[in-house]
């Protein structure tokens, strides 16, 4: 398990790919695969990586909620981050074996929210000479940086949090 919320600065990107990439000056990242596709989180929203355990599916739940899992006297909603990407396909293969823990935004999601991954990598500092804004596919991706020659994906934490406030 590691605790990452302690330790980290809070850099946050904005609404818009150009704007949000612009000021990102250095940013500490979470890398993480989703089958084939590399993604990263931003460090500062993560509060922690454990191992998926236990959890429950919810019968009539959107498709692209996961399950809930209950986690140090928390639910945690489980995100099906390929259904809320509106990325091309994503072979994502299940069950994924650890779960990121994001901090709730407490104005738009008071849940706290799990993201599935096959393969979490090591933090790693960015800085904005690093970063392509992406100006096509879905509003979560805002940019991408090669990191150890893996093309990794930002995640826009901001926009999933809106997405889950007017439920997708």
């Amino acid at each position: 398990m590691i605790e990452l919320s302690s330790t980290l600065d809070k850099p946050l990107p904005t609404d818009s790919a150009e704007t949000a990439a612009a000021k990102i000056e250095r940013a500490a990242i979470l890398p993480f695969r989703l089958g084939e596709k590399w993604y990263a989180a931003f460090a500062s929203i993560v509060n922690e990586v454990t191992l998926l355990e236990n959890y429950s599916s919810l019968t009539f739940a959107p498709k692209w909620l996961f399950g809930i899992v209950h986690h140090r006297s928390e639910a945690i909603a489980i995100i099906n981050l390929p259904d809320i990407l509106e990325d091309d396909y994503v072979d994502y293969p299940l069950p994924a074996s650890k779960l990121i823990i994001l901090e709730p935004d407490n104005e738009l999601v008071l849940l706290p929210i799990g993201l599935l991954a096959n393969e979490v990598e090591p933090l790693v500092t960015i800085s904005v000479n690093d970063c392509n804004p992406i100006t096509t596919g879905g509003d979560l991706n805002f940019a991408e940086v090669i990191v150890d020659s893996k093309k990794l994906i930002l995640i826009d934490h901001l926009q999933l949090y809106r997405k889950l406030a007017v439920g997708y």
